[in-house]
């Protein structure tokens, strides 16, 4: 797994949206793209129309290169993206996101929405980036599915509703740095249970950790001098 990797294909309108896209629905005037501007640094984003407009993508993990054993491990996983509307309309478009994980015969393991396709979420004239994080999902994930859509509240004729821009889905497995265990102040008689020390750890993506402290087992040799039972003598000089 590559941490931070886009795993969706077209995600920012670099190109026209049948490419590594499915349309579901294309109402009005279907959907559109615009070559400038956008959200972020990619030129490019796409636009709704004044009939209900959907798509999707199905990401297979394996073919992108995960293995069964990382995939299974329930790495933590991001999605997002950017929506905003043409902010010369007085009148608010509507749009929603759905996001999916799957097992391998397509069963949804967990989910995220943003709104619905029966019960969109307003848009706004500023970009709002709709974000989730997926973690603890277990395992048996192999694929991603992920919908999004939208339209034109004033029902315009052309292409005047959601934009949307940046979708994006990776994961978050950034390697753990900086793990530190700071001694504490304590007696040499401290009672079963005391304090001896704080752990820390440094990590981008989860605040969250659980570690396994093995003590170091030292093992030595001990010489037996004379056995308990054997008679003693001495001899009482200096020599």
């Amino acid at each position: 797994l590559n941490a931070g990797q886009n795993l969706l294909t077209n995600g920012s309108g670099t190109d026209d949206t049948p490419t590594g896209w499915t349309v579901i629905a294309g109402g009005g005037d279907g959907w559109s793209r615009s070559s400038g501007g956008g959200f972020d640094s990619e030129g490019g984003y796409f636009i709704t129309s004044y009939g209900t407009c959907s798509r999707s993508q199905t990401i297979d993990l394996l073919a992108k290169g995960a293995t069964a054993a990382e995939l299974d491990a329930a790495p933590p996983l991001r999605v997002s993206e950017a929506i905003s509307m043409n902010f010369n309309r007085s009148i608010a478009d509507s749009y929603y996101i759905r996001v999916e994980l799957r097992d391998a015969a397509g069963g949804v393991i967990a989910r995220w929405d943003a709104g619905t396709s029966a019960a969109m979420k307003t848009a706004t004239p500023a970009w709002v980036v709709e974000s989730h994080e997926f973690r603890d999902y277990g395992p048996g994930v192999r694929s991603i599915y992920f919908e999004d859509g939208g339209i034109d509240g004033g029902f315009w004729a052309g292409v005047y509703g959601t934009w949307h821009d940046a979708a994006t889905v990776s994961f978050l497995n950034n390697p753990v740095t900086g793990i530190t265990l700071t001694p504490a102040g304590f007696p040499s008689n401290v009672p079963a249970g005391g304090l001896a020390g704080q752990l820390r750890a440094v990590d981008e993506d989860n605040p969250v950790h659980t570690f396994t402290l093995e003590p170091e087992i030292t093992t030595g040799t001990e010489t037996l001098l004379t056995a308990s039972s054997t008679d003693w003598r001495s001899l009482p000089t200096n020599s």
